[in-house]
């Protein structure tokens, strides 16, 4: 059954879609759990949510950002810094999926004929309930680096940082209090200030009616969506079914047709004429006696 919207928690994609994209408290939002996951305070990001990017390619396959921040230091002498921030109930294949991701966000980053060095510092942050690593780690962060000597990195500004809920770091507190609210967001997990003044924002967003409004029309697009996904399966299905058959009628219709040369062959080595052998068919099959004739007629040589 459908989560209400008093059940949802930030770990579902639409609540956290819009706690982040509200005029009000987004960015707020959106420094709070960034400056938690980094370890330091960020000082402005601009928030842009359910952010597409295409390919480039009419057969490409484009991806859907659902948080996608960028955050300009101050005086211009540090490169600025996207972030990509997911949260994924789904986890099959994610480390391929980041992939892609990066991959997509390096080729829109660019405009034709602008040197390297202009590409952007670049975080994929996934927040995850499951552990797909299986350490029991509450972080999980990757980069290029050399495998002949793990202590020199590529330095190419790219970073993947998977967040496991329910993971373990003793060095870490502040960011597993807010990961344990994010995947169960109610009052009695609001263990400290900063998840107090979020849990506020969460809980205002949840009655506000043109929330609680979409929310009703996407459960309503998703179940019209599952429906239309069940009918052109059951079509699907009920068309491999009359190929199935039909090709079983060919090779029951090829068979039969086979097994009636044998017999008018057969009759003709043993020297019975064509009257017989018609008369012979006539009993011994189900054919009509226009089938009959016309067998006769095909096979009599």
């Amino acid at each position: 059954m459908k989560k209400t919207i008093e059940e949802l928690n930030l770990l579902d994609d639409f609540l956290f879609q819009e706690v982040l994209s509200d005029e009000e408290h987004g960015e707020f939002a959106a420094k709070l759990l960034l400056s938690a996951i980094m370890g330091y305070q960020i000082r402005e990001v601009t928030v842009h949510t359910q952010k597409v990017i295409s390919s480039g390619d009419t057969a490409g396959h484009g991806i859907r950002l659902a948080v996608y921040m960028e955050d300009k230091p101050e005086g211009g002498n540090e490169k600025a810094v996207i972030y990509d921030m997911e949260v994924q109930k789904n986890t099959y294949d994610l480390p391929g999926r980041s992939r892609y991701y990066q991959a997509l966000m390096d080729f829109k980053m660019l405009k034709t004929n602008e040197p390297y060095k202009k590409l952007k510092n670049l975080w994929i942050i996934i927040i995850m309930p499951q552990d797909i690593f299986k350490q029991d780690c509450m972080c999980y962060m990757f980069e290029n680096r050399c495998l002949e000597d793990n202590e020199l990195a590529l330095g190419d500004g790219a970073r993947r940082l998977f967040l496991y809920c329910g993971g373990k770091d003793s060095n870490r507190k502040e960011l597993g209090e807010i990961l344990r609210y994010m995947e169960d967001s109610r009052a009695e997990n609001t263990v400290n200030e900063k998840i107090r003044e979020l849990h506020k924002v969460v809980d205002k967003i949840k009655h506000k009616q043109e929330v609680r409004v979409r929310y009703m029309k996407a459960i309503e697009y998703e179940y019209m969506m599952r429906e239309e996904g069940r009918k052109e399966v059951r079509e699907e299905a009920q068309k491999e079914v009359r190929e199935v058959r039909e090709e079983a009628q060919k090779e029951l219709q090829k068979a039969r047709e086979e097994g009636i040369r044998t017999v008018i062959r057969m009759s003709q080595r043993l020297k019975a004429t064509y009257e017989q052998t018609l008369e012979s068919l006539k009993e011994e099959s189900d054919l009509t006696d226009k089938e009959v004739k016309e067998y006769m007629e095909k096979y009599w040589s």
